[in-house]
C-alpha cells in the first residue's frame, strides 16, 4: 500500500442528535458565498451599465455591426490562450503538492482549486474571495489548515511577485515612448505599481518578520482602541496574534524548496504572459493592427489599474486604462474590443468555473509516486488525472 495520507473527511454528519455549532470553515465558506452572490448581481448591472452606454451613445450599431464581421479564429485564439492560462494556474499548483511526496492532493482536486480561485476572485472586490475559497478547497482535499494555507498563501504570493515584477519590467522598458504617446496618464499607471509593491512588502513581511508585525499591529490595535476609532477591540487583537504567526508558519514551511519556488515563478511569468496576450488576438479579431509585444505591455498597464481598485474585477480602474492605452489602437472599436476581453478573461471565466469547483481526485498515491512510476518506467494502475 503507498504511504499516502488518509484525506480528511469533511462536513461528516454527526452521531446521535448531538448540536454541534457551525465549524469557522463553514462560516467561512457561508460568508464567501455570500460575497460572490453579491459579486454577481454587481457584474449583471456592470454589463447592463455597458449595454446602457452603447445605446445612449449611439455605439450600438457600431458595435453590433463590428461583433457580426469579427473574425471568429481569433477570438477562438483568445480562448484557447485564456484555457491555457488556467492550465498554467493548475501546474503551479502541482509544483507544490509534487515537493510534498505524500500530499493527497490530486490533479482533479487542483482544477478545481484554481477555479474555485477564479469564481469566488473574479466576483469579490480585489478578488479577497479567492484566498478562502482555496484554503476550504485544499482542506477538502486532504491537507491540514496549515498546509492548505501556506500552499494557497505561497502560490498566490509568487503570482502577486510575478505579476508586480513583469509590470515593473514594462514600465522601465517602455516608459520613455509610453509618456511620449499618452503623456502624464502613464504616471496612473505608475500609482497602480506603488500600491501592488506596497500591498506585496505587506505580505512578505507578515510571513518573513511576524514578531515585528505583531509588535506594530498590537501598538496600533492599542493607539486605535484608545481613540474610539476600533469597533471590535478583541477582533483585531487576535487576528494580529494568531492569524500573523500561523501565515508566518505556514508560509515557511510552503517555502522550503527554493526550486520550488523558482519553477513557480518562472510558471507564473508563462501564465501572465498568457493572459496579457489575448487583447492581441481580441484585436486582430477586429482587424486591428498591433504588435504582439507592445499589447502585451499595454495590457499589463490595464491590469496594473485594474488591480489597485478595489471592486470586483477592478471595475472601473481597468474601464478606463483600456481606453488610455487600447484606445488608439481600436478607435471606434475600443468599446467593443473591451466588452470582448471582458468576456474571454473576466466574465466567461466565471461561468466557465462552476462544472469545476466540484471536481475530486480519487486516487492513493500522490502525484510524487505517480511521477516517479512513470520516470522509473513503474507502470501505474491509476491514473495520473485522478
Amino acid at each position: 500500500m503507498p504511504n499516502a495520507r488518509k484525506r480528511a473527511h469533511v462536513n461528516q454528519r454527526p452521531r446521535g442528535n448531538t448540536y454541534r455549532s457551525p465549524s469557522p470553515q463553514k462560516i467561512g465558506a457561508d460568508e464567501n458565498k455570500s460575497r460572490a452572490a453579491k459579486g454577481m448581481l454587481f457584474i449583471i448591472a456592470v454589463v447592463g451599465i455597458y449595454v446602457l452606454y452603447l445605446v445612449i451613445s449611439g455605439q450600438m450599431g457600431t458595435f453590433l455591426d463590428s461583433m457580426h464581421h469579427v473574425s471568429t479564429p481569433w477570438i477562438i485564439g483568445a480562448i484557447i490562450c485564456y484555457c491555457l492560462y488556467y492550465v498554467a494556474g493548475v501546474s503551479s499548483y502541482a509544483v507544490a503538492v509534487w515537493l510534498d511526496h505524500d500530499s493527497p492532493v490530486g490533479i482533479r482536486d487542483l482544477m478545481s482549486v484554481e477555479a474555485s480561485g477564479a469564481f469566488f476572485g473574479n466576483l469579490t472586490p480585489a478578488q479577497i474571495g479567492s484566498a478562502p475559497a482555496q484554503i476550504l478547497r485544499l482542506t477538502n482535499a486532504g491537507l491540514d489548515a496549515g498546509e492548505a494555507t501556506g500552499t494557497q498563501l505561497t502560490r498566490a504570493l509568487m503570482l502577486q511577485i510575478a505579476s508586480v515584477t513583469y509590470s515593473l519590467i514594462v514600465l522601465l522598458i517602455g516608459f520613455i515612448s509610453f509618456r511620449a504617446i499618452y503623456g502624464n496618464l502613464i504616471f496612473l499607471a505608475l500609482v497602480a505599481w506603488v500600491i501592488g509593491f506596497l500591498m506585496i512588502f505587506a505580505q512578505i513581511a507578515v510571513c518573513v518578520f511576524p514578531n515585528q508585525v505583531m509588535k506594530f499591529g498590537n501598538a496600533a490595535v492599542k493607539t486605535l482602541s484608545k481613540r474610539g476609532w476600533l469597533k471590535n477591540y478583541s477582533t483585531a487583537y487576535n487576528f494580529v496574534n494568531n492569524e500573523v504567526g500561523e501565515l508566518s508558519a505556514a508560509f515557511q514551511r510552503a517555502t522550503q524548496s527554493h526550486q520550488g519556488l523558482f519553477v513557480t515563478l518562472v510558471i507564473d511569468f508563462i501564465q501572465l504572459t498568457l493572459l496579457y496576450m489575448i487583447p492581441w488576438f481580441i484585436a486582430n479579431a477586429f482587424g486591428c493592427d498591433i504588435n504582439p509585444i507592445v499589447s502585451l505591455e499595454l495590457c499589463a498597464l490595464v491590469q496594473m489599474v485594474g488591480a489597485a481598485v478595489p471592486l470586483p474585477g477592478g471595475t472601473g480602474g481597468v474601464d478606463l486604462a483600456w481606453n488610455i492605452f487600447f484606445g488608439p489602437t481600436f478607435g471606434s472599436l475600443t468599446m467593443a474590443g473591451f466588452i470582448m476581453w471582458r468576456f474571454i478573461a473576466y466574465i466567461g471565466p466565471i461561468f466557465l468555473a462552476i462544472p469545476f469547483l466540484n471536481l475530486h481526485s480519487h486516487s492513493t498515491q500522490s502525484l510524487y509516486q505517480r511521477w516517479n512510476d512513470i520516470t522509473h518506467g513503474v507502470k501505474s494502475k491509476e491514473s495520473p488525472f485522478k
